[in-house]
């Protein structure tokens, strides 16, 4: 028996009534080296150094049975451009060992939604889906190029360490004018 799991993000843009403008949709490429990383923590029952949170510092993060800890907890709250899915105007190719967005757009520029996640069986598949809100309140029109996820991890050397998880450069950058919105969602499949 084989597994087979594959990502993707799926891209809505809405205009000002709610109506879907464009979708866009491309293969995920973009689970980075912190990832693995957390999935070595949980396998070994054991903490885990070496991971870069987004500031740039080096981190240790605590093995999920450490204690009343987070680990990888990507529910960004509404108004909060910290963790969940965020989006930004970098536009250098991902690498492994990218640990923030090259230029993360900040709450001045779109506003963030809270962020749901829901798991379903569909078609001969498990999916998760990640999916988050984002209103563009900058007064013009913005291109969004890149899309990141970070997760909020259990550290014994930084308090709920911010941690980059994933990094996609799109395949088509996504304008969004003021007042408009766009809806991204990373849905990760696995299939047996």
């Amino acid at each position: 028996m084989s597994i087979h799991i594959k990502g993707e993000l799926e891209i809505e843009v809405r205009d000002r009534q709610g109506r879907i403008k464009k979708r866009h949709k491309q293969q995920m490429k973009s689970f980075v080296r912190n990832f693995l990383k957390h999935l070595k923590c949980a396998f070994q029952e054991a903490n885990e150094t070496g991971l870069v949170d987004t500031s740039g510092n080096t981190v240790e993060i605590y093995h999920p049975f450490a204690g009343n800890y987070h680990f990888l907890d990507v529910k960004g709250g509404e108004g909060g451009a910290t963790k969940g899915i965020v989006i930004g105007s970098g536009t250098t190719p991902p690498t492994n060992d990218d640990y923030k967005l090259e230029s993360q757009y900040n709450t001045s520029v779109f506003s963030y939604s809270s962020t749901s996640i829901t798991i379903v069986d569909e078609e001969g598949y498990v999916v998760l889906r990640i999916i988050r809100t984002f209103t563009n309140v900058s007064g013009s029109s913005k291109t969004i190029n890149e899309v990141g996820l970070i997760c909020r991890t259990g550290s014994p050397t930084v308090t709920n360490a911010l941690i980059l998880i994933a990094r996609d450069v799109l395949s088509t950058p996504i304008t969004v004018e003021d007042g408009e919105s766009v809806v991204i969602r990373y849905v990760i499949k696995t299939m047996a």
